[in-house]
């Protein structure tokens, strides 16, 4: 056993390996996209890892550094190289670059199935974070507009408050890339909240979704992404602990799917549970 652990290589994830991440991932029945891992490395291009056995690409890791905290996600071994101790050993080698770059608290949205793993790793239970979808009409709402590309210094420095660390990258390629999807509401040049989505398919995905103050902003924000997702199927990922989204979305007959459990090295801090974070931008970067 050792011995084969010892065996496999761990070396950078380029980007032809991406495919090969897409497959993983789509064979596991996820929602990522080519786009999603494009994103993790343009966020950080050392940080996301593939393991080889013999030439063979049997697994994979990424990292979402940011400051005092960082994401640890899309871990997945090939089932048939499962059990030899390969997702552990992505696992510390995930854990090992994080503290390289000081990044004390290490956090991840896990399910059932790797809980031991993570739990022997010293990540601790936070919450559930809970898998929703459902569908809106929506309709355009007062106060709500269009992200612009110069909102991004601004709202990059709103949700930096929400959220504990800088988001720029990903809030700016999500703009780019799905402008359609992206609004924000505002009083008098003053940012109250925001939102933003991207598709999977014929599947619309909801996040990041940070909201300021009032359960009005939640509540306008949301319908008038309803109307701009125009009828499709919407998902989104919301931590338990986020009551106010919760019970908005349930409001809207929106229904449990699935969950995993957000789990942290440091529970004590409770970075990326902001209350303000009515939902999660995706499992592997909070």
């Amino acid at each position: 056993m050792e011995g084969e652990v010892l065996s496999m290589r761990i070396r950078l994830m380029q980007r032809d390996d991406l495919e090969f991440a897409m497959d993983l991932t789509s064979a596991e029945g996820w929602m990522s996209t080519m786009l999603d891992f494009e994103e993790i490395l343009l966020h950080d291009p050392q940080g996301s890892f593939v393991g080889e056995v013999n030439g063979q690409d049997v697994g994979m890791v990424c990292t979402v550094p940011y400051d005092s905290f960082g994401f640890i996600g899309n871990l997945i071994v090939l089932p048939e190289w499962r059990g030899r101790q390969y997702g552990e050993a992505l696992m510390v080698h995930a854990m090992q670059y994080l503290r390289g770059l000081g990044v004390k608290t290490h956090m991840l949205d896990g399910v059932e199935m790797a809980i031991p793993l993570y739990e022997r790793l010293g990540f601790e239970k936070i919450a559930k974070s809970l898998r929703l979808e459902g569908r809106l009409v929506g309709e355009k709402m007062d106060g709500i507009r269009p992200i612009m590309h110069r909102d991004l210094k601004s709202l990059t420095e709103f949700d930096s408050l929400c959220f504990g660390c800088s988001r720029c990258v990903f809030l700016e390629t999500r703009l780019e890339s799905f402008p359609e999807l992206c609004m924000l509401a505002e009083d008098e040049g003053r940012i109250l909240g925001y939102i933003m989505g991207s598709r999977s398919g014929d599947i619309t995905r909801i996040g990041p979704w940070v909201v300021g103050e009032g359960n009005e902003t939640a509540e306008k924000l949301l319908s008038s992404f309803g109307e701009a997702a125009e009828g499709s199927l919407l998902r989104i990922g919301v931590l338990e602990t986020s009551v106010t989204a919760r019970d908005l979305l349930r409001r809207e007959d929106f229904r449990e799917i699935s969950f995993s459990w957000r789990m942290s090295t440091d529970p004590a801090q409770e970075w990326s549970c902001s209350t303000h974070l009515f939902a999660i931008c995706s499992p592997a970067r909070g």
